[in-house]
C-alpha cells in the first residue's frame, strides 16, 4: 500500500449513494478526504476488462486500485487542478486485480468555498461503462464547450453589428453580455490553473464575473426596448461596484461569508429580470420585446436550478448546459429580427428620401425654368431699355442737330439738305445697330482713333451752331479698355453734349479723356447757363442725368456733376486694378 493512503483500520463512515460532497457533515471543512469503493471481481477468461468511471472529483484527487495507482492529478495543493467537471474513465489493469474483494481509493482534496467530495463511480465492463462515460462527458464538458463557442461567434456578431451601428446599444450590451458569458464558463472547462491563482482566487473572479453578467443582462434588455430606466440602472452599476469592490479587498475569511451574498443578490437580480422584462417590453410597444421577454421567462425555472445546482452540486446537471446553445439561437434570432426591422425601417427612409428628392427636383426645375423664363423676360426688357437709351444718345443728338439747323435757317431748306439730314439719321441708326450687335468687336488701338467718327459728327453739328469745341484725347489706351466700355463711355460722351446743346446755350465746351496706369478719366464742361442739380433730382425729372448716371455705374465707374451760373462740368473716373494691369 503507498505511503499516503489511509488507515485501512480508521473509522469509516458509510454513504449510501454518490456523489457524496462533505460541506453539510463538515462545514468548512479543506482538506484531504478519503473514499473507498470496494467490488468483487471473478475471473473467468476470456472476460472483457473492467472499466472505472468518475463523473468528477472536487476540487482534486487521486485514484489507486487495490495497491496501485491509476491516476494523479497535476497539482493536489494550491493552487488545485481542477476535476470538478472533468469525467475520467480507465482501464483496470488485470495484474493490479485479485479474485473476490478488490478495493479503488479516492483521494480528494477539497476546499469550503465550493461543496467538494466524489461524484459518481461505475465499475463495469467496456460496453456498459463507455456509454456512462460519453453521457458524463456530453453534461458535463461537450455542452460547455458548444456554449462557450456559441457565445464568443454570437459576442462578435453583435459587437460588429454594434461598431457598424452604434446608436443600438442593444447589440453591444448583448456582445458583452456573451463574452461575460463564455469567461465564466472558462471557470468551468479549464482543468488546470492558469496564472497560478488559487482556487479563492477563482472564486473570487467567478462571483464578479456573475455580478457583471446580471447587470449586462438587464441593460441589454432595457437597450433593446429603447428605454432608460437611470434610477434602476445607477443603483445596480453602484452595486456591481460595491460588490467588486468588497470581494477584492476583504480578508479571507470575510470574503468567504459575503461572496455567498454576493452571488444570491445577483441570481435575484437576474431573476427579477425575466419576470418584470414583460412589462419593459410593454412599454415599448415593439414585437421583438415580446419574444424576448417570453424567452426570459422561459429561462427563470433554468437559473432557479442552475443557482441551486451551483450551490450543492447536486441535481445531475445545470440545464443552462443544454439550454444555452438554444437560447444563444433564439437571442440570435432575436437579434436579427431587431435588425431586419432596422433595415426595413432604413430601405423606407431611403424610399421616402428618393421620393422627396425626386419631388424637391421637379419643383426645383419648374422654379429654374420660371426663374430662367423671367430671366429672359429680364433681359428682353433691359435690351429694350438699351436700345432706347442709345436710340435717346445716338439718334435723339443726330435729331437734336436737325432740329437746330432747321431752327436756325433763315430760309426754307433745299431737297439736298433735308435729304443729307436724313441719311445722317440713317447712318446713326445703323452705328446703333451695328455697335448694339458686335459688343465683342475689336477695340480701336488708340482713343483717338476710337473717339474719331463721333467728334466729325459732332464738330459738324457745333461748326453749324457756332459752338467751339476743344477736344483734348489722350493718345494711348493706358488701361485694359473692353468694348462694353468703350460703348459706354461713347453712349455718355453723345448725351452729354445732346443735353448741352438742349438746355446750356452755351458756345464753348470742352471734351477732355485722359489714361493712366490705373483709371481713365473723361471731363466735359461747357459754359452755359447751368441748373440747379438738387432741385432737378429732387423732381425726378432729369432723364438724361439718371441714365448718365446708371451706364456710369454699369461699367463701375464714378459719376460726379457740378453746375453753376458760369457752366456745367460732368467728369466720370474708372479705376483698374494693379495686378491686372500687371498681367495685361
Amino acid at each position: 500500500m503507498p505511503n499516503d493512503q489511509p488507515n485501512k483500520n480508521l473509522d469509516w463512515q458509510k454513504i449510501d449513494y454518490l456523489p457524496d460532497y462533505w460541506n453539510q457533515r463538515w462545514p468548512d471543512y479543506v482538506g484531504t478526504a478519503w473514499y473507498k469503493i470496494e467490488f468483487n471481481y471473478r475471473c473467468s477468461p476470456p472476460q472483457e476488462p473492467l472499466v472505472l468511471v468518475i463523473s468528477n472529483i472536487t476540487m482534486a484527487g487521486e485514484v489507486f486500485i487495490n495497491d496501485d495507482m491509476l491516476w494523479k492529478d497535476q497539482s493536489l495543493i494550491e493552487p488545485l487542478s481542477r476535476s470538478w467537471n472533468a469525467p475520467r474513465q480507465w482501464s483496470l489493469p488485470q495484474s493490479s486485480l485479485k479474485q473476490g474483494q478488490n478495493i479503488v481509493w479516492v483521494k480528494v482534496v477539497g476546499v469550503a468555498i465550493q461543496p467538494s467530495g466524489l461524484g459518481e463511480v461505475k465499475i463495469a465492463s467496456q460496453h456498459i461503462a463507455q456509454p456512462i462515460y460519453e453521457q458524463y462527458k456530453f453534461e458535463l464538458n461537450t455542452l460547455h464547450i458548444f456554449s462557450f463557442l456559441f457565445s464568443v461567434i454570437l459576442g462578435f456578431i453583435g459587437l460588429i453589428i454594434w461598431l457598424f451601428h452604434r446608436k443600438d446599444r442593444s447589440f453591444a450590451w448583448y456582445a458583452i453580455n456573451s463574452f461575460l458569458w463564455a469567461m465564466y464558463l472558462v471557470h468551468v472547462l479549464i482543468r488546470e490553473p492558469i496564472f497560478a491563482l488559487s482556487t479563492f482566487e477563482y472564486h473570487k473572479i467567478n462571483n464578479i464575473l456573475f455580478g457583471f453578467y446580471a447587470l449586462a443582462s438587464v441593460m441589454y434588455g432595457f437597450s433593446f426596448a429603447n428605454l432608460r430606466f437611470k434610477k434602476i440602472e445607477w443603483f445596480l452599476w453602484t452595486a456591481v461596484a460595491i460588490s467588486t469592490l468588497l470581494i477584492l479587498c476583504l480578508p479571507e475569511a470575510q470574503a468567504l461569508q459575503f461572496i455567498p451574498l454576493s452571488f444570491a443578490f445577483w441570481v435575484l437580480v437576474f431573476l427579477l429580470n425575466g419576470c418584470l422584462y414583460p412589462i419593459v417590453a410593454y412599454k415599448s410597444k415593439r414585437k421583438d420585446t415580446y419574444f424576448l421577454a417570453a424567452l426570459g421567462l422561459v429561462f427563470v425555472p433554468i437559473a432557479i436550478h442552475d443557482a441551486m445546482y451551483m450551490l450543492s452540486l447536486e441535481g445531475g446537471v445545470a440545464w443552462s448546459a443544454y439550454a444555452q446553445p438554444v437560447v444563444a439561437i433564439a437571442f440570435a434570432m432575436i437579434l436579427a429580427l431587431r435588425f431586419s426591422n432596422n433595415m426595413k425601417q432604413i430601405e423606407r427612409f431611403n424610399d421616402t428620401l428618393t421620393t422627396t428628392i425626386e419631388q424637391v427636383k421637379t419643383d426645383l426645375s419648374e422654379s429654374l425654368n420660371k426663374s430662367h423664363q423671367l430671366e429672359l423676360q429680364n433681359t428682353k426688357l433691359q435690351e429694350r431699355m438699351n436700345i432706347s437709351h442709345d436710340l435717346h444718345d445716338g439718334l435723339g443728338s443726330s435729331l437734336m442737330r436737325s432740329m437746330a439747323i432747321v431752327q436756325q435757317s433763315s430760309k426754307d431748306l433745299s431737297n439736298p439738305q433735308f435729304l443729307s439730314m436724313l441719311k445722317v439719321l440713317r447712318d446713326d441708326l445703323r452705328q446703333i445697330i451695328d455697335q448694339g450687335s458686335s459688343l465683342g468687336a475689336k477695340i480701336p488701338d488708340t482713343p483717338q482713333q476710337w473717339i474719331a467718327p463721333m467728334r466729325h459728327r459732332f464738330n459738324s453739328l457745333f461748326d453749324e451752331l457756332d459752338v467751339r469745341a476743344t477736344w483734348q484725347i489722350a493718345a494711348e489706351w493706358y488701361v485694359p479698355i473692353s468694348s462694353i466700355e468703350c460703348l459706354t463711355l461713347q453712349r455718355i460722351i453723345e448725351e452729354a453734349l445732346t443735353n448741352v446743346i438742349k438746355h446750356s446755350g452755351a458756345d464753348q465746351i470742352q471734351i477732355e479723356l485722359m489714361t493712366k496706369t490705373d483709371y481713365l478719366k473723361l471731363n466735359i464742361e461747357d459754359n452755359g447757363k447751368g441748373f440747379d442739380i438738387d432741385a432737378v433730382q429732387q423732381a425726378n425729372m432729369s432723364v438724361g442725368m439718371k441714365s448718365l448716371n446708371e451706364r456710369a455705374a454699369r461699367i463701375g465707374a464714378e459719376f460726379n456733376m457740378s453746375s453753376s451760373a458760369h457752366g456745367t462740368c460732368l467728369e466720370i473716373i474708372k479705376y483698374y486694378q494693379c495686378d491686372v494691369l500687371s498681367s495685361v
